[in-house]
C-alpha cells in the first residue's frame, strides 16, 4: 500500500522542537518518523509479528511481539550497507532514539562488516546444529566459505587488533539480530528525489516493511473566506507499506494509517514523545 499525506505542519513542529538544540541533539525527520511509525504500529500490533510457515505441511505459527524492534538499513563509512536493529523503539522517547542512532553511527566507524557478518553466520550455524539440521549446517558453511559470496574474515595481527576494540564501541552480531519489522528510508540517500517506492519486500520471518520516500513539494489551491484562490506550497511525505496477507488483513492495518493521519494533522503530539 502507498500512503501520502501533507507533512507541512509536521516539519514545522520538528523545526520548532529544534529551535534551542545544538547540532548534535537536533531531531531529524528520520528520527521523528521512526517514533511516529512505532506509535502507529502499536495501533496495528499484527504488523509487529513473525511468521514461521511450513509449505510442505501448509501450516505455521505466528508470533506477535510486545517490543517494537526496527531493522534499519544504514550505510557504513566504508560505503557498505548494513541493516542494524534499533531495539524497543516503541518505548523510547524521540531524544533517546536520537542518542541511539548517534551511538550506532559512532560504533559503525570501528566496525568491520565482514567480521561482524561472520559472527552472525557462526551463531546461526550453531543454532541449526542444535536443532539437529546437519544438512542445513553443511549448506551454510559451503555458502559462507566458498564461491563469490564467501565471507572474508580478518586474520593474524588484523584480527587481534580488531578483537582488542571494546565491543561497546563497535557493532556486534547483537546489533544485527532480526528486528520485528523493517523501516527503510530512501529519502535519506536521495533527498529531493523524484522516486516513489512501489514495493518493498518483507524480510522473512517479518510480516511488514515500510519504505519512506524523499519529502517532496506540492502546490495546492486554497480559497479564502472571500472566495479568492491562492496557490500554497506544501511539504508532502509518502511511504510504501508492504505486509504479509497471511497474517495481516486490510482491516488490521487501517489503524496504522489512521494514527499517521492523526499525528500529521496535529503534530504537537510529538512534544509528549520528546
Amino acid at each position: 500500500m502507498s500512503y501520502e499525506t501533507d507533512a507541512t505542519a509536521l516539519m514545522a513542529e520538528i523545526k520548532k522542537l529544534n529551535a534551542d538544540r545544538d547540532a548534535e541533539h537536533k531531531i531529524t525527520y528520520n528520527t521523528a518518523m521512526l517514533k511516529i511509525i512505532a506509535e502507529a504500529v502499536k495501533e496495528a500490533p499484527e504488523m509487529n509479528s513473525h511468521i514461521h510457515f511450513n509449505e510442505k505441511l501448509v501450516a505455521g505459527t505466528i508470533k506477535q511481539f510486545d517490543n517494537i524492534d526496527i531493522s534499519v538499513p544504514m550505510i557504513l563509512p566504508s560505503g557498505q550497507m548494513m541493516t542494524v536493529t534499533m531495539f524497543d523503539i516503541g518505548n523510547k522517547k524521540i531524544d533517546e532514539i536520537t542518542d541511539y542512532i548517534a551511538d550506532v553511527r559512532r560504533r559503525m566507524e570501528n566496525t568491520n562488516l565482514s567480521q561482524t557478518m561472520y559472527e552472525v553466520s557462526i551463531e546461526n550455524t550453531m543454532n541449526y546444529l542444535k536443532k539437529g539440521k546437519p544438512v542445513k549446517v553443511a549448506l551454510r558453511l559451503l555458502g559462507a566459505f566458498t564461491g563469490k559470496g564467501k565471507i572474508t574474515t580478518l586474520h593474524g595481527k588484523e584480527k587481534k587488533n580488531y578483537d582488542a576494540i571494546p565491543r561497546s564501541v563497535r557493532l556486534t552480531k547483537d546489533d544485527l539480530r532480526q528486528g520485528t519489522l523493517t523501516v527503510s528510508n530512501i529519502g535519506s540517500v536521495y533527498r529531493n528525489g523524484k522516486v516513489k517506492t512501489n514495493l518493498i519486500n518483507c524480510v522473512k520471518p517479518q510480516v511488514c516493511a515500510v519504505c519512506l520516500d524523499s519529502l517532496f513539494d506540492k502546490q495546492e489551491l486554497k480559497k479564502d473566506e472571500n472566495g479568492n484562490i491562492d496557490i500554497v506550497n506544501k511539504k508532502y511525505l509518502s511511504m510504501c507499506v508492504s505486509f504479509d496477507h497471511r497474517v495481516i488483513d486490510y482491516d488490521m492495518i487501517v489503524p496504522f494509517f489512521k494514527k499517521l493521519d492523526e499525528v500529521t494533522a496535529d503534530p504537537s503530539i510529538l512534544e509528549q514523545w520528546v
